[in-house]
C-alpha cells in the first residue's frame, strides 16, 4: 500500500472515530468489516472485537434475526432496494438492548455488484422510552377521564404499562375494608388459576412482594423469587408458571391511605431499571386516582359520574351548558383558581369565545359548534387568556346530550396542559440544537482536516516562492511573478484560516482586551469597508470589563459583519451601527442563539452590528452560517461560517434578529474575565538580515516541507539533516545527540508523531531546543506540550521570513524581537 493511500486511510479512520454517530459496515455475508469508536461504545465491545463476526448472530435479537437477515440477503442479491431509514433493537455484549435509528446505503465494487452495506445510526433508546412513557401516561389519564367499571379500567391501565415494560405481566391487588386482605383488582395476562389462588391473601412481612408491600407500605423489589426469603411460602405456587421476579409498589389515595398494590412479574430473575421503576411508581399513582374515582362515582347519579368525578380527581374545570344556545350555564369553582375569572363571568353568552386567544378563536369555536350540532362528543386544544393576562393551553373534553335528536345539553372538562406544551416545545428546541451542534461538529472536523492538509501544500509553495524571490534583484520582472505566486498562496492560506476558524481550530493568540478597544482600533478599516452612501455609527461603552481571546480573530469578525451589513444596505443610503457594552445573558437568549457548548450566562460583554438593509427571510437565516452559503452573485470564502467558528472557539454565542425590509441585527456575547486588559505589545524592531550557525534536524512527512525548509536553513548558514517521520527523526538524532543545535518537527506524522518523537529526543538530551511546526492551531498543538520545554511554534504555511524569526527567537532569546522583511 502506498504511503499516500495509507495516510488517507488513517485520516479517514480518525475522522470516523470523532463522529458522534455509530458507523458499521458489512460484507455480502453480513460479516462486520468496520465499526467506529461510537459503535464500540454503544455495543460494549473492545476495539476490533466485532470485526469478522456475523452481525445478525452477534448483535440482532433472536426474535428479529431471521426476518432482518432475510431482507439483507434480498438486498445483497439486488432483489430489494436498501432501506434508507429504519429503527430496530440491537444486542450489547452484556445482553442489554438499545434502540438504534439507522440510515443505510449499499457498497458496490467497480463492476457495480453489491458487496456490502454501510450504515450510520443514532442511539434513541432513552428518547423513545421517554416518548412512550409520556404517551402511555396520557393514554392512562384518558382512561381515567372516561371512567367505567373499575376492573375494566384497571385492566386497561395494566395493559398500557405492560406495553411500556415489554416481557412483564401486571397485577393490581386491592386492599379490603378490613385492611388485612388483598383481592384481585386486575391481572389481564396472569393465569386465571394463579389470580384465583392469591385472591384474599392476608398481608404480612413474608407474603411475597405484594403482601409484604401492603404490610410495610413500602416498595418491594424481588429480583429472584427462587432465593428471596419473603417468597419462601409462595414460590411453589408461582414457579410452575415461569415467574422469577416481582416488583410491587403500594397504591395510595388521598391522605396517604393504602388502597392496594401495583405489581409486575418477569420470567427472568432481574431488577427493574431506574426508568422502569419510576414508570411503575407513576402507574401506581394513576391507579390510585382510578380507584378513588370509582369509589366516588358510586355515590353519584349515572349522568353525572364522568365529569363530577374528574373535578375531584383531576386538576380541571368542570362546566355544563345549553347546547342549543351554545352557552355555559354553570362552572366549577376550579375556574377561579386555574384561570382567575370569577364563576359568574362565565355565564355571559360570549365570555368563553371572547377569552380564547385571537389566533385560535375562530377554529376552536367552529370545531366545537360543528361537533355539537352533529351530537358528537369531542376533544380539542386551544390557548386561553387568564384574568391576569397570561396565555395558557387548555385541553377540553366535551360530551353532548340530545333531546328529540337535537343537541340539548353539553358538559365539559377543561384541563390546563400549559406545562406539557412547554415541555414539548423545549424538547423540540433541544433536538434542533442537538442537530445544529452535530452538523457544526461534523463539518468542523472535515474543514479542519482539509485545512491542515492544504497548509502543508501551501508551505511548499509559499516557502519556495519567498526563497526564489531572494535570488532576484529589486525591479526584476521575475520578482513580480513570484510576488503574484506568494499573494495567491497567502489568499489560499487565508481560506485555510477561515476553515480552521469555522472548525473551532483557528490559531488563537490569547490576550485580555475590551471589545471597545477592538472597535476603536479598527475604526479606520471599518469606515473604508462601508459604501459611500452608508453612515457608520460607533457606540463604544466608556468602561468595559475585558474578555480573553484572539484580538485579530475578533477584529476579523467585526470587519466581516460590518462589510456584510453595508452590502445588505446596497447602493442606497443607510446606517450601520456598531455597539459594545456589558449585558445580562439568560437561558432564553441562548435558546435562540448559535452557541458554543461553553456559552455563558450572567454578565457578558457584547458586540452588536445592526443595519437598515433589506433584512433576511427565516429560510435565509437558517443557512447563513453554512460554509460558502451566500445570497450574492459571487461569494467570498466561508463568510459567516468563519464568524460562527471564531465565536464558538471563544466560548461565546451569536444571535441573529432579522426580517425582510426591517434590517438585521447580529449580537455576539462573550464571557467576561476578571482583572484589567493587557497593555498593547511594543512594536518589533525591524532587522535587515540575520544569519545563524549550527546543525539543524528537520522532521516532516511532507517532502515539499522538508526540502523547502532545508534550502532556507542552509541559506541562513546552517547545516541541515532531514527525516521523513518521527521514528526516522529519533533514529537520526540518537546517532549523535550532541550534534544538533535545534530540531524543527511536524506534529502529525506516521509511525511516530511529533509529540512522541519530542519526548524521546528530550529523554536523550533534556536541553534540546525544539520548534514545533503544524497546520493546526497553536493553542491546541502547544497545549499537548505544556510544561515540557517546547521552544517555539511555527504555524504552517510559513514564508522564509517567518522561519528566520522563529529561529532567531529560539537561538537568540535574549535579543530584541526580530521582524524580518522578506
Amino acid at each position: 500500500m502506498s504511503l499516500a493511500l495509507r495516510l488517507e486511510r488513517e485520516n479517514a479512520a480518525r475522522y470516523l472515530d470523532v463522529v458522534e454517530v455509530i458507523l458499521v459496515a458489512f460484507d455480502d455475508r453480513a460479516r462486520v468489516t468496520l465499526v467506529n469508536r461510537k459503535g464500540h461504545a454503544v455495543l460494549g465491545y473492545a476495539d476490533g472485537e466485532l470485526l469478522g463476526r456475523d452481525w445478525f448472530q452477534t448483535c440482532v435479537p433472536a426474535e428479529q434475526r431471521e426476518q432482518v437477515h432475510a431482507v439483507y440477503r434480498q438486498i445483497m442479491r439486488g432483489e430489494l432496494a436498501a432501506v434508507e431509514y429504519y429503527e430496530n433493537e440491537i444486542l450489547r455484549k452484556d445482553g442489554g438492548r438499545r434502540l438504534i435509528a439507522w440510515h443505510n446505503t449499499t457498497v458496490r465494487d467497480d463492476s457495480g455488484r453489491i458487496v456490502g452495506t454501510l450504515s450510520s445510526g443514532q442511539d434513541i433508546t432513552e428518547r423513545r422510552y421517554a416518548e412512550r412513557q409520556a404517551a402511555n401516561e396520557q393514554q392512562v389519564l384518558e382512561i381515567v377521564a372516561r371512567g367505567g367499571a373499575l376492573p375494566e379500567m384497571l385492566g386497561r391501565i395494566l395493559s398500557c404499562y405492560e406495553t411500556l415494560l415489554p416481557g412483564t405481566l401486571g397485577s393490581i391487588l386491592l386492599l379490603d375494608a378490613s385492611g388485612r386482605r388483598l383481592h384481585t383488582g386486575a391481572a389481564p395476562k396472569l393465569p386465571p388459576a394463579l389470580t384465583a389462588a392469591v385472591d384474599g391473601i392476608e398481608i404480612g412481612p413474608e407474603v411475597g412482594s405484594c403482601g409484604t408491600a401492603a404490610f410495610t407500605g413500602k416498595t418491594v423489589i424481588v429480583s429472584d423469587i427462587a432465593t428471596d426469603p419473603r417468597w419462601r411460602l409462595y414460590r411453589g405456587l408461582f414457579e410452575p408458571f415461569g415467574l422469577r421476579s416481582c416488583w410491587s409498589v403500594p397504591i395510595r389515595g388521598a391522605a396517604d391511605r393504602l388502597l392496594g398494590t401495583f405489581a409486575f412479574y418477569s420470567p427472568q430473575p432481574r431488577t427493574p431499571g431506574e426508568a422502569e421503576l419510576r414508570a411503575i411508581e407513576r402507574g401506581a399513582h394513576l391507579a390510585g386516582i382510578a380507584i378513588e374515582r370509582a369509589a366516588t362515582e358510586s355515590a353519584l347519579t349515572a349522568s353525572d359520574r364522568r365529569f363530577r368525578d374528574l373535578v375531584g380527581s383531576m386538576d380541571g374545570i368542570f362546566w355544563e351548558g345549553d347546547a342549543a344556545a351554545f352557552a355555559i350555564t354553570s362552572v366549577s369553582p376550579n375556574a377561579v383558581r386555574i384561570l382567575g375569572h370569577p364563576v359568574e363571568a362565565w355565564l355571559h353568552p360570549t365570555f368563553w369565545a371572547d377569552h380564547i386567544h385571537p389566533e385560535d378563536r375562530s377554529a376552536a369555536v367552529a370545531f366545537c359548534q360543528d361537533h355539537t350540532s352533529r351530537l358528537l362528543d369531542h376533544e380539542f386544544e386551544y390557548r386561553f387568556i387568564t384574568a391576569d393576562g397570561r396565555i395558557v393551553w387548555l385541553r377540553e373534553m366535551v360530551k353532548v346530550t340530545a333531546e328529540n335528536n337535537r343537541p340539548r345539553w353539553f358538559r365539559g372538562l377543561m384541563v390546563d396542559i400549559t406545562e406539557t406544551k412547554q415541555a414539548e416545545a423545549q424538547r423540540a428546541a433541544l433536538e434542533r440544537k442537538l442537530q445544529e451542534t452535530q452538523k457544526l461538529e461534523s463539518l468542523g472536523v472535515l474543514a479542519g482536516g482539509i485545512a491542515h492538509d492544504f497548509n502543508n501544500l501551501l508551505t511548499g509553495i509559499l516557502g519556495n516562492a519567498s526563497l526564489a524571490e531572494l535570488d532576484f534583484p529589486a525591479g526584476s520582472p521575475n520578482r513580480g511573478c513570484l510576488e503574484d505566486i506568494k499573494q495567491s498562496a497567502l489568499r489560499a492560506a487565508d481560506l485555510c484560516k477561515q476553515m480552521l476558524a469555522y472548525s473551532g481550530q483557528g490559531r488563537l493568540v490569547v490576550s485580555r482586551f475590551t471589545l471597545g478597544r477592538i472597535v476603536q482600533e479598527s475604526s479606520h478599516l471599518l469606515r473604508i469597508s462601508v459604501g459611500k452612501s452608508v453612515r457608520l455609527d460607533l457606540d463604544v461603552a466608556a468602561a468595559e470589563s475585558p474578555v480573553e481571546g484572539d484580538a485579530a480573530q475578533l477584529r476579523q469578525i467585526l470587519v466581516n459583519l460590518v462589510a456584510n451589513a453595508s452590502e445588505a444596505i446596497g447602493p442606497g443610503p443607510g446606517t450601520v451601527t456598531v455597539t459594545t457594552g456589558v449585558t445580562d445573558v439568560d437561558r432564553a437568549f441562548l435558546d435562540r442563539a448559535w452557541l458554543s457548548p461553553a456559552a455563558p450566562t450572567g454578565r457578558c460583554a457584547f458586540l452588536e452590528v445592526a443595519d437598515t438593509g433589506s433584512g433576511m427571510t427565516p429560510e435565509t437565516q437558517a443557512r447563513i452560517f453554512d460554509p460558502f452559503f451566500t445570497t450574492k452573485f459571487s461569494g467570498r470564502g466561508l463568510g459567516l461560517a468563519a464568524v460562527l467558528g471564531i465565536v464558538r472557539a471563544h466560548g461565546g454565542a451569536i444571535r441573529v434578529t432579522s426580517a425582510p425590509g426591517r434590517g438585521s441585527l447580529f449580537r455576539l456575547v462573550f464571557p467576561l474575565v476578571p482583572g484589567a486588559p493587557d497593555p498593547a505589545p511594543p512594536p518589533a524592531r525591524p532587522v535587515a538580515a540575520w544569519r545563524g550557525s549550527g546543525h539543524l534536524l528537520v522532521v516532516d512527512d511532507e517532502e515539499t516541507v522538508r526540502s523547502t525548509a532545508a534550502i532556507a536553513l542552509r541559506r541562513l548558514g546552517f547545516t541541515v539533516d532531514v527525516a521523513a517521520d518521527g521514528l526516522a527523526g529519533v533514529e537520526r538524532f540518537s546517532a549523535d545527540v550532541a550534534r544538533y543545535t535545534a530540531v524543527l518537527m511536524d506534529l502529525t506524522m506516521p509511525r511516530l508523531d511529533g509529540e512522541q518523537a519530542f519526548h524521546r529526543m528530550r529523554a536523550l538530551r533534556p536541553d534540546l531546543r525544539v520548534i514545533l511546526m503544524s497546520g493546526f492551531n497553536q493553542s491546541d498543538a502547544v497545549a499537548r506540550f505544556s510544561g515540557q520545554g517546547l521552544s517555539h511554534f511555527l504555524q504552517k504555511p510559513f514564508q522564509y521570513s517567518d522561519l528566520v524569526a522563529a529561529l532567531h527567537a529560539v537561538l537568540e532569546p535574549a535579543g530584541e524581537k526580530l521582524k524580518v522583511e522578506s
